[in-house]
């Protein structure tokens, strides 16, 4: 957290744009929903902190863009640091151990005089190198719309699609820790795990979830919003609707890819 800005916060999501998009598609998005959520014209019941939301994001990255994506990367690499040491910490007596036993050399030759030839120490393979990425599923559904997620310290891609939310792994041979005696060198393996998405389940394509609803427009029926990880759009409650009951909104769940036709958002109706 800086005076400028709050590194912790996704400015390019909040504007509906990529990191490397232009300053003027930055500024088009910006205006557009400016406009849609300006408190003087918007009957939107967030337009006031929807407005302060998009103006503080347009605002950082119009005037400390650079300082932000430097401050966004150093806590990326924060957290892979900590999940490097982590895995680090877990496995390093089981590594000393298996290197011991690995760390041993060949008997020496001798000839028909007695004389002893060299000693050739093994080869040691490396270790692989494995980080995993922390997503929100707000983050992870702007990376599927995308279709694949930059490495930070490989500079590489790898294609992302709704696999990646299920644990699969991605390899770059070769990339990991160097080996040992000649050994070859472990593996870069890349892989994901979604973070703060209690509120959604993934079943397949599906989001479930529970709407909240107050007590007042559960009587007598009506409008109200709901902040979904495909953006904050309205729902309309049908007067005393089935407590228990699911509303089902078509197309609010994964997008589709070559695993699975896009997914639909189903709504457990409960009242607050």
């Amino acid at each position: 957290m800086t005076d400028l800005f709050d590194a912790q916060k996704d400015y390019y999501a909040v504007l509906g744009v990529t990191r490397a998009s232009e300053l003027a598609i930055i500024k088009t998005a910006f205006r557009k929903l400016a406009r849609q959520y300006h408190p003087d014209v918007s009957d939107h019941p967030l337009a006031k902190r929807r407005f302060q939301e998009v103006s503080e994001a347009y605002d950082v990255l119009s005037r400390h863009r650079q300082a932000y994506d430097e401050a966004t990367q150093a806590l990326q690499r924060a957290a892979q640091d900590a999940i490097r040491q982590s895995h680090h910490d877990a496995f390093k007596n089981k590594n000393n151990q298996q290197n011991q036993q690995q760390h041993r050399y060949h008997k020496p030759n001798n000839d028909a005089d007695g004389n002893f030839g060299h000693w050739e120490p093994d080869t040691i393979a490396g270790r692989d190198r494995n980080m995993v990425y922390p997503l929100t599923l707000k983050y992870a559904f702007r990376l599927l719309k995308e279709g694949y997620f930059l490495v930070p310290s490989l500079n590489s891609r790898v294609p992302f699609d709704s696999s990646a939310l299920t644990g699969k792994q991605y390899r770059f041979p070769g990339k990991g820790f160097p080996g040992l005696f000649g050994g070859r060198a472990g593996d870069y393996v890349v892989s994901f795990k979604l973070t703060h998405h209690s509120t959604f389940k993934i079943r397949g394509g599906d989001l479930y979830m529970l709407l909240k609803i107050p007590q007042t427009l559960w009587q007598n029926g009506g409008e109200m919003y709901f902040d979904a990880p495909t953006g904050l759009f309205k729902v309309k409650i049908a007067k005393q609707v089935t407590v228990g009951s699911y509303i089902r909104f078509p197309n609010k769940g994964l997008p589709p890819d070559r695993h699975q036709p896009g997914g639909h958002l189903y709504a457990k109706v409960t009242i607050e």
